[in-house]
C-alpha cells in the first residue's frame, strides 16, 4: 500500500514538474495585426488565444484554445456580466492595526518602476514590427516624414504616408524565466 502511495506521489511530482518546466521555458508569442484585426497569444505548442472582430458583428471576439478544451465569447457580454454580479454575503470587517490603519498585505507591483518595466520590455525578443501611419493632416504627415525615413534607414519598418493606410503588426516571443528574471533583478542607479 505504501509503495503505491509513493509511485502517485512521484507520479504528481513528475506532472507537476513538467508543468513548471514548461511555464519557465516555454515560448510565449503575442502577435497583433491591425491590418486583420486580431490579436494572437501563444503558449508554446498547447496554449492560444486569440481576440478578434469579426466581418458581420462589431464587437470583439475572443478565443481560447487549450488541450481538450475550446471557448469562443464575446467580450462585451463577458464584462457585463462580470459588472453586474453582486457580491455574496456581508462585507468583511477589516482588523486595525496597533497604528489604526487597515493590515495589508506587501503590494507585489510596488516594484514596478519605469525603468523595471523597461527592462521587462527590452526582454521581448522581436520578430516583427511594422507601422504604417497617416494622421490625415498633410502638414504633420509631412513633418512626421523625415523622423520615420530616418528610423527606417535604422533597420525599422515603420513608414509615413498620404494614403489613408494606418496599420500596426507587431509579433514577439519571450520566456517565462526572462520575464520573472527582468522582474526581479536588481536595476543599476
Amino acid at each position: 500500500m505504501l509503495t503505491v502511495l509513493y509511485i502517485i506521489l512521484s507520479v504528481i511530482g513528475v506532472v507537476i514538474l513538467t508543468m513548471l518546466i514548461y511555464a519557465l521555458f516555454g515560448v510565449m508569442r503575442i502577435d497583433i495585426d491591425t491590418d486583420n484585426a486580431y490579436g494572437q497569444f501563444y503558449f508554446g505548442p498547447l496554449v492560444k488565444g486569440k481576440v478578434f472582430w469579426r466581418e458581420d458583428w462589431p464587437v470583439p471576439y475572443a478565443q481560447i484554445n487549450v488541450p481538450f478544451y475550446h471557448r469562443e465569447f464575446d467580450l462585451l457580454e463577458l464584462a457585463a456580466s462580470s459588472e453586474s454580479k453582486p457580491t455574496k454575503g456581508k462585507p468583511r470587517n477589516e482588523k486595525k492595526t496597533k497604528s489604526g490603519s487597515n493590515k495589508k498585505g506587501i503590494n507585489p507591483f510596488k516594484r514596478l518602476s519605469f525603468k523595471r518595466i523597461v527592462s521587462i520590455l527590452k526582454s521581448f525578443k522581436v520578430n516583427t514590427f511594422t507601422w504604417r501611419l497617416d494622421t490625415d493632416d498633410y502638414v504633420l504627415n509631412a513633418q512626421l516624414f523625415p523622423l520615420f525615413y530616418v528610423a527606417s534607414t535604422q533597420g525599422l519598418d515603420v513608414g509615413v504616408n498620404f494614403i489613408g493606410e494606418n496599420k500596426i503588426k507587431v509579433d514577439v516571443q519571450n520566456t517565462g524565466f526572462n520575464l520573472l528574471y527582468h522582474f526581479f533583478k536588481p536595476l543599476k542607479s
